[in-house]
């Protein structure tokens, strides 16, 4: 019978490393957010000629959310320098992947983002007041998203 046993703990969302195509093969920085991560599939209405009232949704293309990624500013340039690619007009694609652990470390899965670029950079905010770390952050686009270990 499906479903006995006790069901799997959830992950943790703090658990989670960035890997960025020819930076290296270590997590690049220390990402404290992740966000936007996502697909949608637009709906497209259609009624029937005649006298129907029944207006039917059939899916349409399919996007990609662009993600943020908020890091602590260090003196590493490295996401700095791709996102100047594109502003000199040189787009520097590459492949981003978002790996979530467990508590323990371990990779559980991926999502792989494919042709990502950095389409927007901010700066930490500056206070002389505050005492708390610089976070700046880069929006990332891509074409499109998998999951290695459900596809084939």
């Amino acid at each position: 019978m499906a479903g006995l046993g006790s069901p799997p703990n959830p992950l943790r969302s703090y658990a989670f490393k960035l890997y960025i195509s020819d930076f290296s093969d270590e997590a690049l920085a220390h990402f404290t957010d992740c966000s936007s991560l996502g697909i949608q599939v637009a709906a497209i209405k259609y009624t029937e000629g005649g006298n129907s009232p029944i207006t039917y949704k059939l899916p349409g293309s399919v996007t990609y959310g662009d993600i943020t990624l908020k890091y602590g500013l260090t003196t590493n340039v490295e996401m700095y320098n791709w996102f100047l690619a594109g502003v000199h007009g040189r787009i520097d694609y590459r492949h981003v992947s978002v790996a979530m652990n467990d508590t323990q470390g371990q990779e559980q899965f991926r999502w792989d983002l494919i042709n990502a670029w950095p389409s927007a950079w901010t700066g930490a905010p500056l206070s002389a007041s505050a005492q708390t770390i610089a976070v700046e952050s880069v929006t990332i686009v891509y074409s499109y998203m998998k999951r290695p270990d459900l596809e084939a």
